[in-house]
């Protein structure tokens, strides 16, 4: 085998091993984008559950200022407020994953159309008219012109009415 022979070998398998190689990386990459998603889901399952252990504990506090805010006292509202902040900050955060691609928007579909149902209780508008400024302009764009544009759930509209 004279030198250029081996060269022109040489430059083929050079080449062989650069396509493995970045074969490898794009599976890696992949498996690495699967694992990301994977854990953003169970993030905000952990905060989903989070937000439901903090309304365990104080339900009757979260009912009654559902219904109305006013009838809270003062230790009352600031649990409340809590409630309400740790429930906007994570839905906030499912907006921002799914933006970002991390999340798959058909999984928050359920989330978003409780939000609105929310909003026919006076203590969930009221806190979203008071406190939605500490939450990120686009959120609250998103809340404003999507999930408030949604109709409510008529069992639901019901149950509040009543």
């Amino acid at each position: 085998m004279t030198l250029e022979q081996f060269a022109n070998l040489a430059e083929i398998v050079g080449v062989i091993i650069v396509a493995l190689t970045f074969i490898f990386l794009t599976i890696q990459l992949r498996q690495g984008t699967l694992a990301l998603k994977a854990a953003t889901v169970q993030n905000l399952q952990n905060q989903t559950m989070t937000v439901y252990g903090m309304l365990l504990d104080d339900m009757e506090i979260f009912i009654k200022g559902m219904r109305d805010p006013s009838a809270l006292s003062g230790v009352e509202k600031g649990k409340f407020n809590a409630l309400l902040t740790v429930n906007f900050h994570a839905l906030q955060n499912a907006y921002f994953q799914i933006q970002s691609g991390a999340y798959d928007a058909r999984m928050q579909e359920g989330w978003w159309q409780m939000m609105r149902n929310n909003f026919l209780s006076p203590g969930y508008q009221r806190y979203w008219d008071r406190r939605k400024f500490m939450l990120d302009p686009g959120f609250r764009e998103f809340v404003e012109s999507g999930v408030l544009a949604l109709e409510p759930t008529p069992e639901y509209a019901e149950r509040v009415a009543k």
